[in-house]
């Protein structure tokens, strides 16, 4: 992987044989949940399903 000067920490998400490669920051927050980016979620061909509180995973093929 390839990664542009980045003040956050990166991490290797693995959800079965996926790995996807992210950059993330940690920020100080109680109380709720945020999802700032999504640029992990599209690698992963994610649904996000509001109604239901669920993250769909697809296979890209």
């Amino acid at each position: 992987y390839h990664f542009e000067e980045f003040h956050g920490i990166y991490i290797l998400i693995k959800l079965e044989e996926i790995v996807i490669a992210v950059d993330m920051e940690v920020i100080d927050a109680t109380g709720y949940v945020l999802i700032l980016e999504t640029d992990w979620l599209r690698k992963a061909y994610t649904i996000i399903d509001y109604q239901e509180y669920k993250l769909i995973l697809k296979d890209d093929k």
